[in-house]
């Protein structure tokens, strides 16, 4: 009987859904196999929540888990199940049953979006075992192979493949990810250029030098020349990321999933560029550490100079500020014994070097002449920018010199003095200038040493700034995973451990802890006469109001949609909280909020309001709360206040 009843009630969910634009659309991506495999598993699922058995918690935790790396929203979940619910009781008179329903209903979409979270927490995890893999490995095409089974174990990724166009154009593989992947490119041709074989994402990729992502491959028409190989090896969606290798050459990483839509998922689009960055960076480390090679393998005839600056790379490469690459850089130069002086001139925005750093015993009498050269004079610096070489003199005063730098040279006894160009991000940034009381300082060894200390010190402070990019993207990242991004305030990822540190300082103090979940009255209809902008404006207004009332001492976060978690800790009695409720009421919900046009709108909310007890955790007061907010917004139009409190509660 159950078993007939879940069969009937999922047929008519999927004819329920099509409806929706959206839902059928997703549907229709599925294929006919997977629409019935969905269908079946649905049934299923739906003849455990009608039965008696307990609901088994990591079932519904992946359940959760597939939905959130598939992309469906909790919203959709939620608006499914108490479809399904609506459809149950529809012919019930039996109100204990609908009652018990509810509450497996109700039990089994808290634990998927549990799952869900706990989906989200598996992505910042891949994205630090990505980085201990890439940070590591010294040869990012070695490391591919590590990636991708790491992110087909995770992510449910098929395969993926590195290529490089040769000179016809056409991408080679230079690596390849497992046997799946070599049989898709077996007689595959992909291109470069804008031929019809070069309109896929690999293709654009290359030529834009930016991600590039293909959604429901299979019906996309610039595709069609895969079509039949797309169909035939399960690929739905792909996603292609360039790269620069260490010789400058654009490679492209490709990715593919059997899931539609399979990249369009916001953490999967972060883990693309975060992909990118770390790759990027490898190929980078890979260049900056193949030049340092050959310039060192050049100068074993200045075997002390090459041991100092061999020496002090790990310190350069480790350093966390400009200042300490440039200063470990100077000092090295001038502790090897070659040279007495050593100077860093910086380009400004007006084409003036100017000396701002030096090492060496009285270097200060050359800084302190504070020298502002045009890249245009008559200079050893000024030339090394312009020609982007090295510029010496082994007979500096006799030489033809800018004259304010030879009555300089002739004080200081300078006898010897080269510049080089240091180059950062493609373009000239400054230029080092070494100097020596010796003539004929400079040979081609020394010449070509100092050429690498340039690129070396260029690609460190590049890689600096690349780690410093990192960090900031990961902190970004880290803060988008915990904070809503419209308003600013907590999400609900945050939200159990936050009631778990109210609850337990609840124990230790003996203070209140209240958890409100407010819902604002009739949200739908402001989208839907003011647009979806006002919608947010009142939203951001809301959380503003929200976050002034409770300030530091409280917490709130963003449930999702027009919901809100309050949390109201060391709160001394219930006359204190009512107070706060009072003053919530007075200025949250009090002064209309201005819209659009100026046009203003009164603020009306419901909230249900729960006293925490001692034998409370986090869900079982969330769910007594959600009853209380469902009690308040069914009474809507008689009740007296804008919240109402859990049974047994009072103020």
């Amino acid at each position: 009987m159950v078993q007939q009843k879940s069969n009937d009630i999922a047929l008519k969910f999927f004819s329920h859904i099509v409806s929706d634009p959206e839902k059928a659309l997703f549907l229709s991506q599925l294929g006919p196999e997977r629409e019935s495999h969905l269908s079946g598993v649905l049934s299923m699922m739906i003849e455990k929540l009608l039965g008696d058995e307990p609901l088994k918690k990591e079932e519904i935790l992946s359940i959760g888990e597939n939905h959130y790396r598939l992309g469906v929203s909790i919203e959709w979940v939620r608006e499914s199940l108490f479809w399904v619910l609506s459809e149950y009781v529809r012919e019930l008179d039996d109100s204990e049953e609908s009652f018990r329903v509810s509450a497996r209903i109700l039990e089994h979409l808290t634990i998927q979006s549990q799952g869900m979270m706990r989906g989200q927490g598996k992505v910042l995890s891949l994205i630090s075992r990505l980085d201990a893999i890439l940070v590591h490995d010294a040869d990012p095409l070695k490391s591919f192979v590590k990636v991708l089974s790491l992110l087909s174990e995770e992510l449910a990724i098929l395969g993926g493949w590195i290529g490089l166009p040769d000179e016809s154009h056409r991408f080679r593989a230079l690596a390849v990810s497992n046997g799946w992947m070599s049989d898709y490119l077996d007689g595959n041709e992909i291109r470069s250029d804008e031929t019809p074989l070069g309109r896929g994402t690999m293709g654009k990729a290359f030529r834009t030098e930016t991600i590039q992502v293909l959604e429901d491959t299979q019906s996309i028409e610039i595709l069609s020349p895969w079509k039949d190989r797309l169909i035939r090896f399960s690929i739905h969606s792909t996603a292609a990321i360039p790269l620069k290798d260490d010789q400058g050459r654009v490679l492209v990483f490709s990715l593919y999933s059997g899931f539609p839509w399979f990249f369009r998922h916001p953490d999967h689009r972060i883990l693309l560029e975060h992909l990118k960055i770390i790759l990027d960076e490898m190929f980078a480390r890979q260049k900056a550490s193949r030049l340092l090679e050959e310039e060192q393998s050049r100068i074993n005839r200045v075997y002390r100079l090459q041991q100092a600056f061999s020496r002090a790379s790990d310190i350069v490469l480790m350093a966390r500020e400009e200042m300490e690459i440039v200063d470990t850089t100077l000092d090295t130069i001038i502790s090897s014994g070659f040279f007495d002086w050593a100077v860093l001139g910086v380009i400004g925005e007006d084409q003036t070097i100017t000396y701002e750093k030096g090492m060496g015993e009285g270097v200060e009498r050359f800084l302190n002449e504070n020298l502002k050269i045009r890249i245009e004079e008559k200079t050893l610096a000024g030339q090394a920018v312009l020609t982007n070489k090295m510029q010496y003199l082994n007979e500096y005063p006799s030489g033809d010199i800018f004259p304010a730098l030879k009555s300089l040279s002739l004080r200081l006894d300078i006898q010897s003095v080269g510049a080089v160009p240091v180059v950062r991000g493609g373009k000239p940034w400054g230029v080092l200038v070494v100097m020596s009381r010796l003539s004929g300082a400079f040979d081609p060894d020394t010449v070509e040493l100092f050429v690498g200390v340039s690129r070396f010190l260029g690609h460190a402070l590049d890689e600096l700034a690349m780690r410093k990019d990192l960090e900031f993207e990961k902190e970004r990242y880290e803060w988008a995973a915990t904070h809503d991004a419209l308003t600013g305030i907590h999400n609900r990822r945050l939200l159990k451990s936050f009631l778990e540190n109210a609850l337990d300082l609840q124990r230790k103090t003996g203070l209140l802890v209240a958890v409100g979940l407010l819902d604002l009255d009739d949200f739908k209809q402001v989208n839907d006469l003011y647009g979806h902008h006002a919608g947010d404006r009142l939203l951001l207004e809301v959380s503003r109001r929200l976050l002034q009332v409770l300030g530091t001492s409280n917490a709130i976060a963003r449930f999702g949609g027009d919901e809100f978690v309050l949390i109201f800790q060391s709160i001394p009695d219930r006359a204190a909280l009512s107070a706060l409720l009072f003053q919530i009421q007075q200025e949250v919900f009090g002064p209309p909020v201005s819209v659009v046009d100026g046009e203003t709108l009164e603020i009306r909310g419901s909230m249900g309001v729960c006293i925490a007890r001692s034998s409370d955790k986090p869900d079982s007061l969330l769910k007594r709360a959600d009853e209380a907010l469902y009690r308040s917004k069914a009474d809507k139009e008689t009740r007296s206040s804008f919240f109402s409190l859990c049974d047994m509660d009072s103020l």
